[in-house]
């Protein structure tokens, strides 16, 4: 079974298909790069790590978020990760970029990108222009791509314009299956697309707020900020 990264709408019932004892569905080995299943597996020990507990409080905190309730929210937030994956199969095998994967008589090519997950996971068949895109790209929606507490000095929106760069010489007519929307044409443009967004979103951001310097908190102009 391969898991093209560790976000739990991905990665959350990996355990149950892949080995879960006797109840297990097809006793298969999980594909998954290096990046990804040692990072799910970091955060499914419970201790917090990106997705909530004390230092995710102190790195909103830093970043300008002092509503004592939302950090007291972030604090209790460390079974989040572990309640949506409850367990990740012991054994794995490491899918690396360039690595050729043959399926059903295709042979697919992974594609590495980064910015929105530590290692994700893409698949290309350029014979048949196929593209199994994960949540790298999307037809509709812009993907989440953070600044974690546990790479407080990261920048993973340099890294996934990086990686975006990988789907413009494909093809425009590559059919691209997303993981979340419907199959579409036009990945070539779609990257581009969300690549301008973001460099324009950057700008105006740069322009508005970081004269004097601000807090990121103080960029949002949203009243309040949901803990989920």
């Amino acid at each position: 079974m391969i898991v093209t990264h560790c976000h739990p709408d991905h990665l959350g019932l990996a355990d149950w298909i892949c080995w879960d004892g006797d109840t297990s569905r097809w006793n298969v080995r999980l594909w998954i790069s290096l990046g990804e299943y040692l990072n799910g597996r970091v955060m499914a020990a419970g201790d917090g790590s990106n997705a909530g507990g004390e230092r995710v409080a102190q790195h909103f905190a830093m970043h300008g978020l002092t509503d004592e309730e939302s950090l007291d929210a972030l604090r209790n937030r460390k079974s989040y990760y572990p309640t949506l994956v409850p367990s990740i199969p012991p054994e794995y095998r490491r899918n690396r970029d360039g690595d050729a994967i043959r399926i059903g008589g295709r042979d697919w090519k992974v594609i590495a990108g980064f910015g929105h997950s530590p290692e994700h996971s893409a698949l290309y068949s350029a014979k048949d222009r196929l593209l199994i895109s994960g949540d790298m790209v999307l037809p509709r929606i812009s993907i989440n791509v953070s600044v974690f507490a546990m790479e407080p000095e990261g920048n993973p929106l340099a890294l996934y314009l990086e990686s975006l760069g990988r789907y413009e010489t494909m093809p425009e007519n590559t059919l691209a299956l997303p993981s979340h929307g419907k199959p579409f044409k036009g990945v070539t443009t779609c990257g581009i697309t969300i690549a301008r967004g973001w460099r324009k979103c950057a700008r105006r951001a740069l322009r508005r707020h970081l004269a004097p310097p601000i807090s990121c908190r103080s960029c949002s102009s949203a009243s309040s900020i949901s803990i989920r």
